[in-house]
């Protein structure tokens, strides 16, 4: 068996996305026997009158993963 667990502190670089304090939030990628499952958890993000937030996922050449958030985002699980 082969478990495998990335964490990644997300923190707010630009101005705009917030209600009002810093956006935060942490995302977790698992990883056991090859299945590959993740966690995002978002806080203080404000929701949007027109379009969607959207995580991509990268292995620094292409877009493994893409999923839309919707427009305000607090948490999302998936395989992937």
């Amino acid at each position: 068996m082969k478990y495998e667990n990335k964490v990644l502190i997300l923190k707010e670089t630009s101005d705009g996305f917030s209600t009002g304090s810093p956006v935060g939030g942490i995302l977790r990628l698992e990883t056991e026997n090859g299945v590959s499952t993740v966690f995002l958890s978002l806080i203080n993000v404000k929701a949007l009158k027109n379009g969607t937030y959207f995580l991509f996922l990268s292995d620094g050449k292409d877009f493994f993963y893409t999923k839309d958030l919707g427009k305000r985002p607090t948490s999302a699980r998936e395989r992937i």
